[in-house]
């Protein structure tokens, strides 16, 4: 591997926790364990609402979302319904008292996600996120092939 690659392996990898620590940060400032600031901002900024979605978009184990949504549903924040297109799921719902709370919790850091991208403009935004997904699909696939020898990683 070229010294190159490995010096951008270096930089994206300290890029990537500085940001996922920016966040951290933020639940801690605001008093909220970060699996459940995770799970509220899923729910309210990408319209998430079963425990399966949420732990498939951001990698979180299926039993940390689970006693994350125990929590909350305790507490009063959100509410479980039978799915109607599937009797056997439950859609995650806020309630009143949890729509206040999430607010509270990442109303805020979504707008500032929002000015962000603002200065960021359409174009480089764009690019940012279509460079991620190219970056996450060809990650994939290596990993894919690599393990195809040794039949692991099947779900990566």
């Amino acid at each position: 591997m070229s010294s190159y690659s490995t010096e951008k392996i270096r930089q994206i990898n300290a890029t990537m926790g500085r940001t996922q620590r920016r966040y951290s940060k933020w639940a801690r400032a605001h008093n909220v364990n970060y699996y459940v600031f995770d799970v509220l901002y899923l729910i309210r900024c990408n319209g998430l609402n079963k425990q399966n979605e949420i732990a498939e978009m951001h990698g979180l184990p299926k039993q940390t979302v689970n006693s994350v949504v125990c929590e909350l549903q305790k507490s009063g924040y959100i509410k479980l319904e039978t799915d109607l297109t599937d009797k056997r799921s439950k859609l995650i719902v806020l309630t009143e008292k949890g729509e206040e709370y999430a607010d509270e919790v990442v109303g805020e850091i979504i707008e500032i996600e929002k000015n962000v991208i603002e200065k960021l403009g359409s174009e480089r935004a764009e690019m940012f996120v279509s460079v991620l997904n190219e970056y996450d699909n060809l990650l994939k696939e290596e990993i894919k092939e690599h393990s195809e020898d040794k039949n692991e990683h099947k779900n990566i």
